[in-house]
């Protein structure tokens, strides 16, 4: 029962740091900076909860499965769509620079 307590208190640890995070980069000037960090704040909180909504789902024995290959999936092509996506938020800022 400890370990669970303890497991918890990390978990809103994180997730209060990523809010807080998410809102002091929020008021930062438009820059390529910000919208990176933006960006990567919200995969990391969507793949933590992917990674929370695991243990709960295996419980169910075919729903486990299928879950963990979807999410696996999802969670891959929503990385590779922010690497896709920098590339293309970059390319105005180059072409600006002196």
């Amino acid at each position: 029962m400890v370990e669970l307590f303890g497991f918890l208190k990390v978990l809103v640890i994180c997730i209060t740091a990523l809010i807080a995070l998410a809102l002091v980069l929020s008021a930062i000037p438009r820059s390529p900076i910000r919208d990176f960090a933006l960006g990567l704040t919200q995969r990391v909180g969507v793949t933590a909860t992917a990674l929370a909504l695991a243990p709960p789902m295996d419980a169910i024995p075919i729903s486990g499965e299928i879950y963990d290959i979807a999410a696996l999936i999802g969670i891959a092509y929503y990385w590779y769509t922010f690497f896709q996506k920098q590339q293309r938020v970059e390319q105005p800022w180059r072409e600006h620079t002196p």
